[in-house]
């Protein structure tokens, strides 16, 4: 089982990140677009601050299938960057995998969207992350609180305030943000 550690920080927009990226000699894997599938069974997973997801990622703008993974995300451990443990493998099939989810009882509790564009730089994975309801992120992971922090220093983000939420709970506060504001408009 994987440690995954990372940064992210709320950005504006990409192009100094990208001329960065550029001159330090990073290297650009392209666009994908993303669509994440968040399985619970009763609040299970959520009270335990864990998740279950599936994955569809296909290549950007084309839509093109490139994989299916399923994911399981352990607890939040301690540390400068948010850090789990996590299980991954690749799927035939994101429709009979989530209809064997179902049939265990686990249910679709939140679908997620983003376009990531995808660069390495040393020994990190550097994603420009775009999601629709809460804007741009830049996520860095690496095998080491060490090596993400030299990177995010290398980029310019090095006093930048780390998001330790996931993209879930982030999108989850969102839609009950709007939610209250849709009903403060019915009740006035």
């Amino acid at each position: 089982m994987a440690v995954e550690i990372e940064a992210k920080v709320a950005v504006e927009g990409f192009d100094s990140l990208i001329k960065t990226l550029k001159k330090v000699g990073g290297v650009n894997k392209g666009k994908i677009f993303i669509k994440d599938y968040y399985f619970d069974s009763a609040g299970i997973l959520t009270e335990n601050d864990s998740c279950l997801r599936l994955r569809t990622e296909s290549e950007y703008p084309s839509k093109r299938l490139i994989q299916y993974v399923l994911c399981y995300k352990g607890a939040k451990l301690g540390g400068e960057y948010k850090s789990r443990r996590e299980i991954e493998t690749s799927v035939g099939s994101a429709e009979n995998t989530a209809a064997i989810l179902d049939r265990l009882g686990w249910k679709e509790s939140l679908v997620i969207e983003k376009i990531r564009d995808q660069w390495y730089f040393e020994d990190t994975l550097i994603c420009l992350d775009t999601l629709g309801l809460i804007g741009q992120y830049v996520e860095i992971e690496g095998r080491s609180e060490e090596s993400v922090t030299r990177v995010k220093k290398i980029l310019g983000l090095g006093s930048s305030e780390c998001e330790k939420r996931s993209y879930a709970e982030l999108i989850t506060l969102e839609l009950k943000s709007r939610s209250s504001d849709i009903h403060r408009l019915d009740s006035e």
